[in-house]
């Protein structure tokens, strides 16, 4: 168990490195955790708010979908994507303030 735990850190480091800014990793059990920012669903969460580099974990279900054909390889990566970058994507939550202006303007 260490070793794939070191594995998964090994991965989670050179997606990283490397520039591709969507990584895809498969593991059978999918990753650790219940969103809780110290594991490795958290840490893969932190690196998209951070890094704007998204992983996405595909798990047994996910390939089993893929196999049953009930699903599309390309749908569950697109889908997953998409629910990482807007659980980590709080720019459309900020509103302008209507004093906003009025601020800005006596700054400069």
């Amino acid at each position: 168990m260490q070793d794939y735990l070191v594995f998964k850190r090994h991965f989670l480091v050179l997606a990283i490195l490397f520039c591709a800014n969507v990584r895809i990793m498969i593991s059978w059990d999918g990753v650790t955790g219940r969103g809780k920012w110290s594991d490795s669903q958290g840490l893969i969460k932190k690196i998209a708010l951070r890094e704007k580099r998204y992983i996405i974990v595909l798990d047994k279900f996910d390939l089993k979908k893929i196999y049953e054909k009930k699903e599309s390889v390309f749908s569950i990566i697109y889908d997953k994507y998409i629910a990482l970058k807007n659980e980590t994507d709080y720019d459309k939550y900020i509103e302008k303030h209507e004093a906003e202006d009025c601020i800005t303007k006596k700054g400069k």
